[in-house]
């Protein structure tokens, strides 16, 4: 079997097939949480009880999670996506994110006027960089949230 190496020279070659393998786990847990949301559409009471929220990250989160460290070095300069180690982290991390049972907000009941629609996803894109972030920091908050209204 030939050796391949990444391209550029970057990683050794057992470094770039575990970096493949981070990003098979992404995937796999993309497609499985589509499968878990496809699920939940049957199940009345459990889309009562998710009605606001999301059950884990949501598959667009998670990809803004992984290009997190890329904007980062495009904006500031770091050399975060140079790491392999990090980028199989962050690849590792945004799919057991993807699959978890956390609570995240859900903006399904939020409501944009037709005329603004456009300059709404151009800002949700231009933004990314700061919200995701901020959408991880909301997660424990969330999850409090959530507790609370189903203790009630």
């Amino acid at each position: 079997m030939a050796r391949i190496r990444s391209p550029g020279g970057g990683a050794e070659p057992q470094v770039y097939w575990l970096l493949w393998g981070c990003v098979m786990v992404y995937v796999m847990c993309a497609c499985y949480r589509l499968a878990r949301f496809n699920g939940i559409l049957d199940d009345e009471r459990l889309q009562e009880r998710w009605k606001d929220f999301f059950q884990g990250v949501p598959s667009p989160a998670a990809a803004g999670i992984v290009m997190t460290p890329i904007i980062l070095d495009s904006y500031f300069g770091t050399a975060m996506s140079a790491s392999d180690w990090l980028s199989g982290g962050v690849l590792v991390f945004a799919g057991a994110m993807m699959v978890s049972h956390l609570p995240t907000f859900s903006l399904k009941a939020a409501w944009v006027p037709r005329w603004a629609q456009i300059t709404t996803i151009v800002a949700a894109v231009c933004l990314n960089a700061l919200l995701t972030p901020v959408y991880l920091a909301s997660i424990p908050v969330c999850y409090i949230l959530f507790r609370r209204r189903q203790n009630k």
